[in-house]
């Protein structure tokens, strides 16, 4: 598991005299290259000192690690490349993964650690985790790669193909590993009619997101019995569209619909956990109209279910109240 040493430096020297200086709590460090700190570029008119360190975490039950895991290390750095080894299955071979590095320092700190399944990780490492890769093995379950993504999208997910390790580190870029990014309509397509992905509401929301299908992701609440957990993934996918960190010009006209759906989301989630008081609160502050419409509509369906009169009463009072005010 990822350990961070506190918030002391941790201070290393390359193997040609570069000071490393690592602040783990900020996960960057600063390079001294002939006793004066190295400045890299980030962006368009943007330059730093502190530079991001690269925390990877493999994830399959067969990779074994060349590095000392949870354990800063220095790597080799050639013309912008770092070389990260590892082992893969029986094959005693050193392979390596190559990510771009800004500095001009001949070695850079980087840590590792490594899970079996998804499951274990996510299990140990919660969410929050500060790993900015994620290497998957290709045996690991599509849907497990999806749910990675939703609870780490800021996260890098690099996906093993083939043999993509070449008997040393070559940092070129035709010799790099290969990666996917984890797209739910890439895996529907490489995966037609697959009845896992087409049950699953948390994939289909996903998809339809993705081609701006909104209608579709409001009926999945009535499509699907989700949990508050789904719903709350689900809202993960929508919060990140309504940021629109990456400035989408596509999504834009779409945002006030966007809103009012996560608004319909976190509202159906305390329906779906049964949080009376919360609910109760929320019917008192009022609720947008259309939305209490759309609510309404799930919350009929939960009636009809009901598994006792108490329940069944519920939700009437709560139907009838958001049909007041839609």
């Amino acid at each position: 598991m990822f350990e961070s040493s506190g918030s002391q430096d941790v201070e290393l020297t390359t193997r040609s005299g570069c000071f490393v200086k690592v602040r783990p709590a900020k996960r960057n460090c600063i390079i001294y290259i002939n006793n004066q700190p190295e400045v890299v570029k980030v962006s368009a008119g943007k330059t730093t000192m502190e530079q991001n360190v690269p925390f990877v975490v493999f994830i399959g039950p067969t990779f074994r690690m060349a590095l000392p895991e949870a354990t800063l290390h220095l790597v080799e750095n050639r013309q912008g490349r770092i070389a990260i080894p590892y082992q893969l299955g029986s094959d005693d071979r050193q392979r390596f993964i190559n990510l771009s590095c800004a500095s001009a320092s001949d070695e850079f700190p980087v840590q590792v650690q490594s899970y079996p399944t998804v499951k274990q990780f996510i299990s140990r490492e919660g969410e929050g985790h500060p790993y900015r890769y994620v290497v998957l093995e290709q045996s690991v379950e599509r849907i497990d790669m999806v749910t990675l993504k939703v609870k780490n999208p800021d996260a890098r997910i690099l996906i093993l193909k083939g043999d993509p390790a070449p008997s040393q580190p070559v940092p070129r870029k035709a010799d790099e590993l290969k990666a996917d990014r984890v797209r739910a309509t890439d895996i529907a397509r490489s995966n037609p009619g697959a009845q896992e992905y087409s049950n699953n509401p948390v994939f289909n929301a996903r998809i339809h997101l993705r081609n701006l299908e909104l209608d579709r992701v409001k009926n999945l609440l009535n499509e699907f019995e989700m949990s508050a957990e789904e719903i709350e993934f689900i809202r993960t996918f929508l919060g990140l569209m309504i940021r629109n960190e990456q400035s989408k010009s596509e999504l834009v006209p779409f945002r006030e619909q966007l809103v009012k759906m996560d608004e319909l989301y976190r509202l159906s989630a305390r329906v779906v956990s049964r949080d009376q008081a919360a609910f109760e609160q929320e019917l008192e502050q009022g609720i947008d109209p259309e939305v209490a419409a759309d609510l309404a509509q799930l919350i009929a369906r939960k009636r009809q279910a009901a598994s006792n009169k108490e329940e069944e009463i519920q939700y009437w009072e709560w139907e009838y109240r958001l049909g007041k005010k839609s």
